[in-house]
């Protein structure tokens, strides 16, 4: 397109998104570059005020730069959402095709939660021309009421992840809990949209040892049996999932999307995973009883600790659930698989949206 290049805005090394961008080629049938600003170096609060000045003005030299590119795929979100603003607030004059995933809201509290979400709404709601990914068909609905995205500029398209199990960091000795061994614990990862207030509540006084994993995470009480990470980001959890005897994911609003990546990250080393419902996860990643679990959040916990005892008692179950989750892996939620059902939409979109003049964009 007049001597315009496609671009992956990355908030990871360039380095890390080539099996991306090798499944974005094949889908798309174009050559795609890298452009990173990375961004994903994990949540400290000090490294929280950097990450969202990149978030503001990294898509603002993107805008600035806007005629050298002709699509635009923002693998971190807020790259696509930002250069909605900046198109917006400085007249809407760009004519590249923008996406960007996952797209997500979470509401947020008091005059900097109602501030965020008129921002948002102004950066990529009702009028603007940028579309998104949403990794979970559930999730979709509740982003076009609550932002004002139509749905024509949604599309729902399960997550792809790098598969991390092979890795050095993957056979890297366990440094935390080293008294722990291999297979005796349950691990539980991730941040956004936890209710390990629950978890922890329906495992007191089973015995049954529960690993989580999140820097944000700081109860003022834990039972014995179970132990918090704040501290490990990145590879730095693999060793911890490794060794796990299974994943669980207590999700605290079913409503929203999240928890995708980790969930992912359990089937790839074939760990029979546990996910509360409802819940986008357990509707859309989940078959209950083939490649994992399904349990209700009800009060007491009896719904997971049933789940946990059937795992105990049930010869080869967690075996089959992990292999089945592996495979479907595989299959379907490899990094470079995504590359190619992403590029594919691209392609049939462009296809499908003749300019005014007869050609294509």
């Amino acid at each position: 397109m007049d001597g315009r290049v496609n671009v992956i805005l990355s908030d990871r090394e360039a380095a890390a998104c080539e099996t991306f961008r090798k499944g974005l080629e094949e889908g798309s049938g174009e050559k795609w570059t890298v452009w990173a600003c990375v961004s994903n170096k994990g949540r400290s609060r000090g490294y929280n005020v950097i990450r969202y000045f990149k978030y503001l003005f990294f898509p603002l030299e993107v805008y600035r730069k806007r005629k050298r590119f002709a699509k635009m795929f923002a693998w971190q979100v807020f790259y696509a959402v930002g250069f909605g603003f900046y198109d917006r607030l400085l007249g809407g004059r760009a004519d590249n095709l923008v996406f960007g995933k996952n797209l997500i809201y979470r509401p947020k509290g008091g005059w900097v939660g109602r501030l965020y979400l008129k921002w948002l709404k102004y950066a990529a709601g009702r009028g603007r021309k940028e579309l998104y990914l949403v990794s979970s068909q559930a999730y979709q609905s509740y982003l076009e009421e609550q932002v004002g995205v139509e749905s024509n500029r949604i599309k729902a398209m399960p997550f792809g992840k790098e598969d991390f199990s092979r890795t050095e960091e993957a056979g890297a000795p366990r440094k935390e809990n080293p008294d722990w061994p291999a297979g005796s614990y349950l691990l539980a990862l991730g941040r956004s949209n936890r209710d390990y207030d629950w978890l922890v509540d329906a495992l007191e006084g089973t015995g049954r040892k529960l690993h989580i994993i999140s820097d944000e995470y700081r109860p003022a009480r834990l039972p014995e049996n179970v132990r918090v990470s704040n501290g490990l980001n990145g590879l730095q959890v693999l060793p911890s999932l490794r060794d796990a005897a299974a994943m669980v994911f207590p999700i605290d609003d079913g409503r929203l999307d999240a928890g995708e990546t980790v969930l992912l990250m359990g089937f790839m080393f074939a760990k029979p995973v546990i996910v509360t419902g409802p819940s986008c996860l357990a509707t859309d990643y989940l078959r209950d009883g083939q490649n994992g679990l399904v349990v209700e959040k009800d009060a007491d916990g009896t719904s997971l600790k049933t789940a946990l005892a059937r795992l105990d008692a049930e010869p080869g179950l967690a075996a089959r659930l992990g292999a089945a989750a592996r495979e479907e892996y595989e299959d379907k939620y490899s990094e470079e698989e995504y590359g190619r059902r992403v590029g594919t939409w691209i392609r049939n979109l462009v296809q499908a949206a003749p300019t005014q003049n007869g050609e294509t964009p």
